[in-house]
């Protein structure tokens, strides 16, 4: 249709132009939130090397663990039990008495001042939050809610006094964010 010099078809050229480009869009948008890689907002596009990148994580696995006996487990059941066993043997601790916290803690010098003290125990403001959503990738894994950080940038406007206020709710210790994602 380009290489046709009629004048009624131009309008329907620049017609499938926008759609291609809104085609073009959609998929470098796919590719982003697939791949989960930063360096794609510095002009990297869909290259074999990119797509191997975005396809890379499923492909990991462990093949074989050694324990803490020397014994070498290569079968998946045995790993796993490995796993199992290691993690249940961490978490099932009855933890630390208070004099061993106090004999660990004797030798430790403290690191942050008292003025280093009164910045890192103020209250977080409106403008952080805003900041922190600005700062945040806007194509990697959305939220449980589906809502990508690019939704929260683009509608902060509509949104943000009500996103900054749960946040602030949640840091101050007063809510549960369990409570966001139930339905009645």
């Amino acid at each position: 249709m380009q290489e046709e010099e009629d004048e009624s078809k131009c309008e329907e050229v620049k017609r499938l132009k926008g759609e291609v480009g809104q085609l073009l869009e959609k998929e470098d948008i796919r590719w982003k939130q697939r791949a989960k890689r930063s360096w794609f907002q510095d002009g990297d596009r869909n290259t074999k090397y990119y797509d191997a990148c975005a396809s890379q994580r499923r492909r990991k696995s462990i093949t074989q663990i050694s324990e803490l006996s020397g014994r070498v487990l290569k079968e998946q059941v045995g790993i796993e039990g490995a796993f199992k066993r290691h993690f249940e043997e961490v978490l099932s601790s009855s933890g630390p008495s208070v004099e061993m916290i106090e004999a660990g803690i004797q030798f430790i010098k403290p690191r942050v001042s008292s003025v280093m003290n009164v910045f890192l125990t103020k209250e977080f403001t409106k403008e952080e939050v805003k900041s922190a959503v600005f700062h945040m990738s806007p194509y990697k894994s959305s939220g449980v809610d589906r809502f990508g950080a690019c939704f929260y940038q683009k509608f902060l406007h509509v949104v943000g006094e009500d996103v900054c206020l749960a946040v602030l709710e949640f840091l101050k210790g007063g809510s549960d964010l369990k409570l966001i994602n139930q339905t009645p």
